[in-house]
């Protein structure tokens, strides 16, 4: 929600020491906790705002992201490289289950930096763990509920999706889950779809062109091997480059939720 100096009755809910007369979100505080809140949560929910606040917040935690993201992914680009046939879906979608802990995690890390805490990587992934079965339970809800509306086509999918851009987050700090924490997001968004697609548009731009270079290496490589004629003795390190850009571009897409989420909770 756009921030706004409207008189605020109730007292600040940050120290509970001084007459609210701005907002956070959906919270009234004082105007001195105001001016101390990080730019993310004070900025208008704009869409050149969101950007900045998610480009600010992946250079912030890049140093603690960069390497946890890797990290995971690792084992997955050591079984790519030494395979000799590509690795069946069944083993994406058990690293998709096993990633989600990543996510939440980095999730937690982008919101505790936005409050003003230390950064606490050991602590984001307790966190994580521990919501696990809220944050798999929201997600699938979620697409479930898009997929649903998309099939009515009540509006579409992709932009009824964003109506649970921030059910991720309400999952892992609010404990709400599945269909509460769906429409608690529905609320939170109402009115910032506009905003939002934007942003999302832009954050996923990058990972996209990978993903589709990706599956040009993929139509080259079967071309060659149709042909007859010898694979590159660099296609792997091709293959280890683009997996390696790929994991680092989806970590904006991360911080995009959790600035969403300052702004709206």
């Amino acid at each position: 929600m756009t921030t706004t100096t409207s008189a605020v009755r109730t007292g600040c809910v940050r120290c509970s020491a001084e007459r609210a007369g701005r907002r956070l979100g959906s919270r009234a505080v004082c105007e001195r906790c105001f001016s101390a809140a990080d730019p993310i949560e004070r900025e208008p929910f704009e869409a050149t705002f969101v950007l900045r606040g998610t480009w600010a917040l992946t250079r912030r935690l890049a140093h603690v992201a960069v390497p946890l993201a890797l990290a995971f992914e690792a084992p997955l680009m050591v079984l790519e490289l030494v395979s000799s046939a590509p690795l069946d879906f069944a083993v994406y979608s058990f690293y998709g289950l096993v990633t989600l802990v990543l996510e939440g995690a980095l999730l937690g890390l982008a919101s505790s930096s936005i409050r003003g805490d230390a950064t606490d990587v050991r602590g984001a992934l307790t966190r994580s763990l521990r919501a696990y079965g809220r944050l798999l339970l929201t997600g699938f809800i979620a697409e479930l509920r898009v997929l649903g509306h998309a099939l009515l086509l009540v509006v579409p999918g992709v932009l009824r999706a964003l109506s649970y851009a921030v059910a991720g987050p309400i999952a892992l700090h609010e404990g709400a889950m599945g269909h509460d924490a769906c429409r608690a997001s529905e609320l939170r968004m109402k009115g910032h779809r506009g905003a939002a697609f934007v942003a999302f548009l832009a954050v996923w731009a990058l990972p996209a062109a990978i993903e589709l270079a990706d599956l040009g290496r993929d139509r080259w490589l079967s071309g060659l091997a149709s042909s007859g004629t010898s694979i590159p003795a660099w296609a792997p390190a091709l293959a280890l480059g683009l997996h390696v850009a790929g994991v680092l571009a989806m970590i904006p897409t991360t911080m995009l939720p959790a600035v969403l989420y300052a702004k709206t909770r």
